[in-house]
This record gives C-alpha cells, structure tokens and sequence, in this order.
C-alpha cells in the first residue's frame, strides 16, 4: 500500500482528507513544515500532498528540502487555493504536479495514482 504524506495546517481539512484516503492509502499527516520535514526523513513515503501557505516554513521550502532529503524517490504535489503559481516556480521547487483547491477525494486519489507511476509524471 503507497504512503502519502499529507501536509496541510487546515487541521479540519486535513484530517478530513486523510480518512477519506485511508482505506485506499497509508496516510501520515504534518500540520506544518517541520513536522513534514520530520516525518519524511523517517517515513520515505511515496508520495507528498504540500499546501503551499504553511505557517513557519512555507510550502516552496519544504518541497526543495524535500528533494534534498529524498530525492526523486517521492513524488510531490502542490495543494494549493491559489491559480496564480507560475508553472516555472512549482518545477523549481521540484513539485511533480498542482491541485487547486478545492479538490476532490478522487481528484486527489487520480493524482496519486497518476505521480506514482513514473511515465506518468506531468510536470517534470
């Protein structure tokens, strides 16, 4: 079973999105960047759903040092209300793919699905 990492300061939002993933994933969940930073480094999962606007360390952050941390072994996805991200900047901070929220469960699980297979990788 894939792991995803869910990464959203929503506590709401993101406790809603973790239950409704978990018959089909096994799903940590970090509120903030470090927490995120934390797990991964002790987790590996397969793939990272990152809000961009987290508090402390913002989601751009996290994904570069993400990279660092585990390289091409994770996938990430940007989780994010704003449609105003450049393409060119989500790429640099090594996002495989955006969600804009909101998002559906399916529209996540079809992402999920999508980054996990490598030929499938749309923004890399």
């Amino acid at each position: 079973m894939a792991h995803v990492l869910l990464v959203e300061d929503d506590r709401t939002l993101a406790d809603t999105i973790a239950d409704l993933l978990a018959p089909d994933y096994r799903v940590s969940v970090a509120y903030d960047g470090e927490t995120a930073l934390q797990q991964a480094s002790r987790l590996a999962p397969d793939s990272v759903l990152l809000d961009l606007g987290l508090p402390e360390i913002d989601g751009f952050d996290v994904a570069r040092r993400l990279r660092e941390l585990l390289g091409n072994a994770v996938r990430l996805i940007a989780y994010t209300a704003r449609s105003d991200v450049p393409a060119h900047e989500l790429q640099a901070a090594g996002f495989d793919h955006v969600l804009t929220k909101p998002a559906s469960i399916e529209e996540i699980s079809d992402v999920l699905l999508g980054v996990s297979r490598p030929e499938a990788r749309p923004r890399r």
